[in-house]
């Protein structure tokens, strides 16, 4: 059965289900202090989804800094160092610019963008690494100290400059540039413990700390702007139930005459538009006066809402129209619906208030109530107005009351 107009206009707001758990949830976290980071579900999904999005969009952008942070760094260096003690850098400094230009193709795969962090990381963490192992490559001298002053670029670009969350940007700028140590021990690769503590671990702490600053601020911003949503919605649901409200008859909860007004233009247009069949009934309710005057203004409203139920139960496609049309009067619209389908229609509705068997005493066409009707239906064009067919349903409606009442009749002069 399809809902009625007023069943149908009550949303679900913020006072009750997920929404209100989740505002709910959002403002405990506002509250929140301690040091972590992690959000409970399902916000934390929602704040990692978010913030890999915006990352991943930034990431090119990236790329064009990382590669000119290399160009700085390298002109650094051949300004300061003579040519003659160069010796392999320009070779191994060129490895940065494979990881670059690695990770500008990376920049164009749908799979990487979907899986930011892991891959970022992975690719961030080998360029740390190989910026803490660096150094060891080089003769001693001023160059190995300016290429140890490198390395904290490197670090706190991974940090700060990738948009990588607290816990991968940890993993790539500090576990695995710490995974060198143990190489260069393996290999008996000299290594200056006093500059490598005071430019990678340095840099890497500053970073991190720099890092979870910055995300605990962006987490806050995330959830104030969930909370800014949450609040839109509900405004614009509000604003939606109020326009249905409008549109309601708040007795039977069907349609009201400003709504049947605008749908009848609206299903008008189309019909010329498409060249369908348009039906429109007209309904009341047999010696309604005489009942509302036995039975009381109460139980004459009920009987009301009782017809309009079984009216819904028969107008039950997506395009069909109920609405009250005035007192004890109703209308009813089937767009593409030709006059026989819209006669069937009629009589099952005619047989569900009988059905009903409210008993009406003051009657003179049946001991219960019943309800009398004229259908009408035409096939909308320019040259024909809209008020030809209320007419000829209206008129149709008159002949059913002057034949007895309890029955529908039908117009031919719009077949």
């Amino acid at each position: 059965m399809k809902p009625s107009l007023r069943e149908e206009s009550v949303p679900r707001t913020l006072e009750s289900g997920s929404q209100a758990r989740e505002y709910r949830l959002i403002e405990s976290q506002l509250r929140r202090r301690g040091l972590w980071l992690a959000l409970p579900e399902p916000l934390e999904t929602q704040f990692c989804t978010s913030h890999d999005a915006m990352a991943s969009a930034a990431y090119s952008s990236t790329i064009i800094w990382a590669l000119g942070l290399f160009l700085m760094v390298g002109a650094s260096v051949l300004f300061t160092v003579n040519t003659d003690q160069l010796g392999i850098w320009p070779a191994t400094y060129s490895v940065f610019l494979i990881f670059i230009l690695g990770g500008w193709l990376l920049s164009f795969s749908e799979q990487v963008r979907a899986q930011y962090q892991k891959y970022i990381t992975a690719l961030a963490g080998l360029c740390v690494f190989y910026a803490v192992l660096h150094p060891s490559l080089l003769t001693e001298g001023p160059l190995r100290t300016l290429i140890h002053q490198g390395t904290v670029f490197v670090v706190l670009l991974v940090y700060l400059g990738i948009n990588l969350r607290f816990k991968f940007a940890l993993l790539a700028g500090t576990v695995s540039g710490m995974l060198a140590y143990p190489v260069m021990w393996l290999f008996d690769l000299p290594m200056n413990w006093d500059m490598s503590i005071a430019t990678f671990l340095g840099g890497s702490g500053l970073g991190a700390l720099l890092r979870y600053r910055d995300e605990r601020r962006t987490r806050k911003l995330f959830l104030q702007s969930r909370l800014l949503e949450l609040d839109n919605e509900r405004i614009q649901q509000l604003a939606d139930e109020l326009e249905r409200l409008s549109f309601l008859d708040g007795l039977t909860g069907l349609a009201n005459r400003r709504y049947f007004d605008r749908m009848f233009e609206k299903a008008w247009r189309t019909g010329i538009r498409e060249m369908h069949p348009l039906s429109l009934v007209m309904l009341d309710v047999d010696f309604f006066k005489r009942y509302n005057d036995h039975y009381g203004h109460q139980n004459g409203d009920q009987c009301l809402q009782e017809i309009a139920r079984a009216i819904s139960f028969v107008t039950a496609r997506p395009q069909d129209l109920a609405a009250r049309y005035g007192g004890e009067e109703f209308v009813l619209l089937f767009p593409h619906t030709d006059n026989l389908a819209a006669r069937h229609l009629t009589s099952r509705i005619l047989e569900k208030v009988r059905a009903m068997e409210m008993a009406h005493a003051v009657s003179d066409c049946a001991d219960y109530v019943t309800v009398s009707a004229g259908i009408a239906t035409v096939m909308p064009s320019p040259d024909l107005g809209m008020d030809a067919l209320l007419s000829a349903a209206d008129r149709a409606l008159y002949r059913a009351k002057e034949q007895g009442r309890d029955r529908w009749v039908s117009s031919e002069t719009l077949l």
